[in-house]
């Protein structure tokens, strides 16, 4: 099992790489910088399994209604994302985006129920 600085990384670093990929959409120009990273650390978190620290927990209840619009908006690009791949059977970034991506789609499977 990972302690929590492990796992404070490895959140970070997926966060960091989902806000990456915000930029190739028009989520930037509807979205605070703010609520897109809470977005992003909330996404982070469901993929990962992992709990988000109480402090981000908070911010994230605190702006419960756009954190899910961009949550939403983020899922829906990067599901995107992978089917753009799929066919074009090219790879749009490293493979590890790719796995993350599917993980995302899991991930949201997991949050519908």
């Amino acid at each position: 099992q990972a302690d929590r600085g492990d796992d404070g990384q490895r959140l970070a670093a997926t966060a960091l790489f989902l806000a990456n990929d915000c930029f190739k959409s028009d989520i930037v120009l509807f979205h605070t910088q703010e609520v897109i990273a809470l977005a992003c650390l909330s996404v982070a978190a469901v993929t990962l399994q992992i709990e988000c620290p109480p402090r981000i927990r908070q911010r994230i209840d605190s702006e419960k209604q756009a954190v899910d619009e961009t949550r939403a908006a983020l899922l829906t690009l990067l599901e995107s994302s992978e089917r753009l791949a799929q066919k074009d059977a090219v790879s749009t970034g490293p493979e590890m985006g790719i796995c993350l991506h599917r993980q995302l789609v899991n991930a949201r499977a997991r949050n519908a129920s």
